[in-house]
């Protein structure tokens, strides 16, 4: 059974909205040629870290404006420029959820992410699976046991492990299987993990990188907590590490409105803000979207097909302006296409005007 955005020949719905984390590197594209400032800082942040300084960069912006995209594309470009230079970088993804804002779970997200997408290209600068070749890489008795019971042990082991890196407690029974002596159990010990992970990543990655997400979401005493730590890790290495901390806000300054010091905001580099979506460029933003999604195959007179400028603009006009932003933008031109997708035809002004009250976003 065909899918609707087949009718106008993509090869994914391009206006699906997911968390850019599950998209597709290949879809991940540089749309916002109305933000060029923003595009330099970007450009600036990237030579930064390829150069393997220590830096900082601050993204801030309404919801929907594409901070979280903006990490994702960061990470992609980051992984072209140095993958010509046969070196590996570790990118280091985590957030403040709205729903459990607390250390521990700030904490559990960057670990899962590392075991997920870096374990296995850690593993391989080892010549064993025990721990002897373990400390050999990691120069850590407790960490270097911790890898060694993921890598080698029985399923059960494997689980323990990960389950004593991200922070939960164990009993004494599970510690003793592991053969360690203590559980990550307080935000102080959970941390200094965190620090000495990175440390022994760099031993073997040319550079790390650390994206902390969501900050809005942190209560007063967390976003402190968090400040001083993100503030002790910039100040701690003085070269190969990079931060990006994002959050929503509509002027910087709601930074320290947040609970976020001075002393962490004077230590950014750079600060990027996303704004809305501009009306003269839009055509040229779903352009670029459009060709990421669609068939290799397809034959399109214009690349902004099923819309035309006019009607792309028709469709930005008639939205309230808080949600002139790409997160509210493209689930409505969803909205609009699958219903002209049985017509397979150019979406019209009339077609939209006459459709609007049906879009998600209004």
């Amino acid at each position: 059974m065909q899918m609707w955005f087949e009718a106008f020949q993509f090869a994914k719905d391009p206006y699906e909205k997911l968390d850019p984390y599950k998209i597709d590197l290949e879809r991940l594209v540089w749309d916002r040629l109305d933000l060029k400032k923003a595009k330099e800082d970007v450009d600036k942040f990237i030579e930064d870290t390829v150069g393997k300084q220590r830096i900082a960069l601050k993204i801030f912006g309404s919801a929907g404006s594409g901070k979280t995209w903006l990490t994702r594309i960061i990470q992609k470009e980051l992984s072209e420029k140095f993958a010509p230079k046969k070196e590996e970088m570790v990118f280091l993804y985590t957030k403040v959820p709205r729903m459990e804002p607390v250390f521990q779970v700030v904490y559990r997200i960057a670990i899962d992410y590392f075991l997920t997408n870096y374990f296995e290209k850690l593993s391989k600068f080892t010549s064993g699976t025990d721990l002897g070749a373990w400390e050999k890489v990691i120069g850590d008795h407790d960490l270097a046991l911790c890898f060694s019971n993921f890598s080698s042990g029985t399923p059960t082991k494997k689980a323990l492990a990960r389950k004593w890196l991200t922070g939960d407690k164990l009993s004494a029974s599970e510690l003793s299987d592991l053969e360690l002596t203590y559980s990550l159990d307080s935000d102080y010990e959970r941390f200094e993990m965190l620090r000495k992970l990175i440390e022994k990543l760099l031993n073997k990655f040319s550079v790390c990188v650390l994206v902390v997400d969501e900050l809005e979401n942190a209560p007063t005493k967390l976003a402190g907590q968090i400040s001083d730590g993100l503030r002790d890790l910039l100040d701690l290495f003085s070269e190969r590490f990079a931060l990006i901390a994002s959050f929503t806000a509509q002027k910087m300054e709601e930074w320290y409105d947040l609970g976020y010091t001075e002393a962490l905001g004077r230590r950014f580099d750079y600060t990027i803000e996303l704004s809305s979506l501009d009306i003269d460029t839009l055509p040229e933003f779903l352009r670029i979207h459009h060709k990421a999604y669609r068939k290799e195959s397809a034959k399109v007179k214009d690349e902004i097909f099923p819309f035309t400028e006019d009607t792309a603009k028709k469709l930005l006009e008639l939205m309230s302006p808080q949600y002139h932003y790409p997160g509210y933008f493209l689930p409505n031109c969803k909205d609009i296409a699958r219903l002209a997708s049985s017509k397979r035809e150019q979406i019209d002004a009339k077609f939209v005007e006459a459709n609007f009250p049906k879009v998600s976003f209004k």
